[in-house]
């Protein structure tokens, strides 16, 4: 997946899913937890599962039988289209602006 590509659409994430999940975090430690806190969990967390998705993507192509499928969502007020692809027992999410074909040969499904 492009690396330039995988940065916008961080960018895109609409901080008030930032702030509501601070807001419930908050509530549910009993503390306040800043809208940055998040953030920077949430890139570590992405690069730390690199890898992780990397192999899994992986894993699926070998995969004789699959499951494939996309939904509308919105992203920053564009719509973007979530591609899920599972087997028994892996799941692939990627997100892309385009659906079909040239998003599967995009994302790498």
């Amino acid at each position: 997946m492009d690396r330039e590509y995988e940065r916008w659409q961080c960018v895109c994430i609409s901080i008030s899913w930032y702030l509501t999940s601070a807001h419930a975090l908050g509530d549910l430690c009993g503390c306040h937890i800043s809208e940055g806190t998040v953030v920077c969990w949430v890139t570590e967390a992405a690069e730390r599962l690199e890898h992780t998705v990397e192999k899994i993507a992986e894993w699926m192509s070998v995969s004789q039988v699959q499951h494939a499928d996309e939904t509308g969502v919105r992203l920053a007020g564009k719509l973007h289209w979530l591609h899920v692809n599972s087997t028994r027992f892996l799941t692939l999410l990627a997100w892309h602006a385009k659906r079909g074909y040239q998003a599967l040969e995009a994302i790498d499904i």
